[in-house]
């Protein structure tokens, strides 16, 4: 967690690079919400599994947004690197 939040406020990094963590924090996230499902369901609790499952909505329309900004950013900067 210290490494994303270091590359995030290092005012030394690319713009890219602190998107690469937020991209990284939005995966552990996504992951981490998939598991309390399962997890959830296991112990028969599925009002807390539909709780989490909505919670893990969210995150993906997170991580699609996060995914599209990379790829702008990326589309971006080869157009500028381009002869």
């Amino acid at each position: 967690v210290m490494g994303l939040i270091q590359a995030v406020c290092d005012p030394r990094t690319t713009f890219t690079q602190p998107l690469e963590a937020i991209l990284v924090a939005e995966l552990t996230d996504n992951d981490g919400w998939q598991t309390l499902i399962g997890v959830a369901k296991v112990a028969g609790q599925d009002d807390l599994a539909d709780r989490f499952s909505a919670a893990l909505e969210e995150e993906e329309n997170h991580l699609v947004q996060v995914r599209t900004w990379m790829s702008e950013l990326t589309t971006a900067e080869l157009r500028d690197d381009a002869p």
